[in-house]
């Protein structure tokens, strides 16, 4: 579980970068979309290992 953690996680922070570069205002809400998706899974996660 922890390798899952550790993926989504950076996972995220791919995202976030990419979502700061983007101009596009389509794309950026697609991956902010997709970000809050491994968001969730991350505090699904880390509630179930606490």
């Amino acid at each position: 579980m922890t390798a899952d953690l550790v993926l989504l996680r950076q996972r995220e922070q791919l995202l976030s970068a990419r979502i700061a570069s983007t101009e596009d205002p389509f794309l950026r809400d697609n991956l902010e979309s997709d970000r809050q998706k491994i968001l969730a899974q991350i505090e699904a996660l880390s509630n179930s290992a606490a």
